[in-house]
């Protein structure tokens, strides 16, 4: 990222190098995540599952995969943050 930010060329071995530092990085996410899959509530699996299918896609230049990725990013974490604060609230009680 901030080599275009710079403007610099890479070499081929070294952005296969980042590419497989990525794919790793991501295999770790997902592991981790099925391992604790149990525990988290349905909606934030959902989330999950919509923010990758999002991040799946590919665009032309790393830019534009950044922008999206930023957007994407927001709104999993505005919805993951909404479901938790009312997962914490707990239960309404009724006034008599």
């Amino acid at each position: 990222m901030d080599i275009e930010f710079a403007e610099r060329t890479t070499n081929e071995e070294f952005e296969n190098e980042l590419q497989s530092e990525y794919k790793t990085a991501s295999i770790k996410l997902r592991t981790s995540f099925s391992r604790n899959d149990w525990l988290l509530n349905d909606a934030v699996k959902e989330e999950y599952i919509r923010f990758n299918k999002a991040m799946s896609t590919r665009h032309e230049t790393w830019f534009e995969h950044l922008d999206e990725m930023v957007s994407e990013l927001k709104k999993s974490r505005t919805k993951i943050s909404s479901l938790a604060a009312s997962e914490l609230s707990g239960p309404k009680l009724i006034d008599f």
